[in-house]
């Protein structure tokens, strides 16, 4: 197996350690706080990453208001890695959940209930095993960007769009090679 990924944030004391990886976001756990990291290195204006990072922090604080299955929000912060190249990233900060890893019927029936409770309130989960996650007796759904409202959750969304406006660049570039040859 491989090294493990340790990471030094600007403004956090201690050496938090890597538990999970998304396409845009690392989670890393310290004691029991859950560190959950959004590269912004494609952002160029300071307003776009203040505003992202207010968004996120509204999200996270809303969701929890209308769905008591997530684990605790603490609040966001938008700083540096230490030993990189200078660029933000936003930190937001949760109690520590340890992931399911192997459900006995007992937990996927709560998981169900959960997913079921959601649904009633007309929110969407991503059902992603390692999305769900317990602490004593109850179940948790770790994946605040998995939730939504319509027929895909947010993170799912922001992938496509990411993969859409990836493709309609190369598009362009292969259009100008060709109209320019």
């Amino acid at each position: 197996m491989g090294k493990e990924k340790i990471v030094d944030i600007l403004s956090i004391r201690g050496r938090p350690r890597l538990v999970g990886r998304g396409i845009h976001r690392e989670v890393y756990r310290l004691k029991d706080l859950a560190i959950k990291i959004t590269r912004v290195r494609k952002w160029s204006e300071t307003k776009e990453i203040l505003e992202y990072a207010a968004s996120a922090d509204e999200r996270n604080k809303r969701i929890r208001d209308e769905l008591n299955f997530l684990p605790e929000y603490y609040g966001a912060l938008i700083t540096s890695i230490a030993g990189k190249r200078p660029s933000a990233v936003i930190v937001t900060f949760h109690s520590y959940v340890r992931p399911l890893t192997f459900p006995s019927l007992d937990e996927l029936k709560k998981v169900f209930e959960l997913v079921v409770s959601a649904y009633r309130k007309g929110y969407l989960l991503d059902w992603k095993p390692s999305n769900f996650g317990k602490r004593g007796k109850k179940i948790y759904y770790l994946d605040e960007y998995g939730i939504g409202k319509g027929l895909i959750p947010p993170d799912v969304a922001e992938d496509f769009n990411a993969f859409f406006n990836a493709m309609k660049k190369r598009l362009m570039a292969e259009m100008k090679r060709r109209t320019d040859s």
